[in-house]
């Protein structure tokens, strides 16, 4: 471990001095040959440099713009000091799966868009510093741990994704048993099955998992809920419930030729690669419809598989994008070529049946007709006809109702789909609580741990029998 700097005038104006990291790469070359993680961690040396980047704000815009309120500023600070340990267990108290969310969170969309040094240089590292302190925490076995006796009181989570994985390590973190039920073979769900390995390796999840077990987490695997597993059993055997489904719709295309040969959807063909499943396109040219990582992880897969041009059509701009900057570099150094403004009108096929031709029109953010906001619209005369292989949908859906099993169905407003919740994350049955994907619809990691963690405390408050009340009718 590193000595601890002191406050030189020099460590204080080190954010001017040092340009902003971010973790190693392999390189592009290397990386499309395997679906290994992409990036490697920082040295002890470059972490703690890149830390004395901070400037301890008074007012840490970084930690405001924390949709988990992680005090970025306090775990900066003890990374700059050679604290490697203590601010890896930092971080871990405000975060249920943090070796998880750093490798997925789009921190430049969130914490380092708040960075103050935004402005006048690069904002600081954070995502990068926060994968290093898990990392080096992970290796020396200093995962921070701390739990409370048991207390007696059982919680049943359901799913096995980002925020049913959150939610039982806080709750075991607090005493709760907990049980934990999801109808997949294996713990994780769009964690390991709708993202690519090389962003989030399986292993990691794995590990978190592991970690689950050996604080007393139990997992109940492919169960059916709403038949074997009902909501009623849930509530009759447990003193609260927590629902964590995850509710990802199959995005399909809408246009002519949708149903022709060699048009896939992009989540089934993420779930086929981390199956195992993948495809030899060589020589083939592949187009992805979509804007967000689920496209572009698509597209960095197709790029695996071997084929011999990819191309990604997004609607937005790039400065709408939902994924992040880094991610996007990564894919052009990958040979991903992303149109932004671009979108599909029609495909066209051969008369085997199979797509060949995909066309597509401009389009561009214009003021909406009643004068409030933007709409999308079509930009006159940018039409072309693209020649392709495999098209792949992965186009982003308006948020759709969740689509629960059984008897699940009495936690949505008025026994409907949509799944409401109060301040705790309270559904309209007592005692039972809900985040992520099924309340949000389509979310990111840190909103889903974000749900999961106010989830915990909402039943915590709810069984010690305080004024814990749903708002809802």
């Amino acid at each position: 471990m590193k000595t601890s700097h002191s406050q030189t005038p020099d460590a204080l104006h080190a954010w001017s001095e040092l340009s902003a990291g971010d973790l190693p790469s392999r390189p592009a070359s290397e990386r499309v040959g395997d679906f290994a993680e992409v990036h490697r961690t920082f040295d002890e040396e470059a972490a703690q440099a890149q830390a004395t980047r901070c400037v301890q704000c008074v007012h840490p815009g970084c930690v405001e713009s924390c949709p988990v309120g992680s005090p970025i500023e306090e775990w900066l600070q003890l990374l700059a000091e050679g604290r490697f340990r203590e601010a890896a267990e930092v971080v871990s108290r405000s975060n249920a799966i943090p070796e998880i969310c750093t490798r997925l969170c789009p921190r430049d969309h969130l914490c380092e868009r708040g960075c103050v040094l935004g402005g006048p240089s690069e904002p600081v590292c954070i995502g990068a510093l926060e994968q290093f302190l898990q990392d080096y925490a992970l290796g020396i076995g200093a995962v921070a741990d701390v739990t409370s006796e048991p207390n007696g009181r059982s919680v049943a989570v359901v799913g096995a994704g980002a925020a049913a994985l959150a939610c039982a390590d806080e709750l075991s973190r607090r005493g709760f048993s907990v049980t934990q039920f999801d109808c997949g073979s294996d713990p994780g769900g769009s964690l390991v099955r709708g993202t690519a390995s090389f962003r989030l390796d399986p292993a990691v999840v794995r590990r978190r998992v592991e970690i689950l077990r050996g604080r007393g987490v139990t997992f109940k695997l492919d169960v059916t809920l709403g038949d074997r597993v009902s909501m009623a059993d849930l509530r009759r055997d447990f003193d609260a419930v927590f629902v964590g489904l995850e509710v990802r719709p199959a995005r399909g295309l809408q246009v002519p030729g949708a149903h022709l040969g060699g048009v896939l959807e992009g989540l089934s063909f993420l779930a086929d690669s981390a199956s195992g499943v993948r495809p030899d396109w060589k020589g083939r040219r592949v187009v992805v419809v979509g804007d967000d990582e689920v496209a572009l992880d698509c597209a960095r897969t197709a790029v695996r598989c071997g084929a011999a041009g990819v191309t990604m059509l997004c609607a937005g701009s790039e400065a709408d994008s939902a994924c992040s900057g880094r991610d996007l570099a990564d894919a052009r150094e990958e040979g991903v070529r992303i149109l932004f403004g671009r979108v599909p009108v029609a495909l066209q096929g051969n008369e085997a049946g199979s797509v060949c031709h995909v066309q597509i029109v401009g389009v561009a953010r214009l003021s909406a007709d009643d004068g409030r906001g933007s709409k999308l619209g079509l930009v006159s005369g940018a039409e072309e006809s693209m020649a392709a292989d495999i098209v792949i949908a992965a186009a982003s859906t308006d948020r759709q109702r969740a689509s629960l099993p059984g008897d699940f169905a009495g936690i949505g407003a008025d026994g409907l789909g949509e799944v409401l919740v109060d301040a705790n994350q309270m559904t309209r049955l007592a005692g039972v609580f809900a985040g992520g994907e099924i309340v949000r619809g389509p979310c990111d990691v840190v909103h889903a741990i974000r749900d999961a963690r106010q989830a915990a405390a909402g039943i915590a408050a709810y069984l010690a029998g305080r004024a814990v009340t749903t708002g809802l009718a």
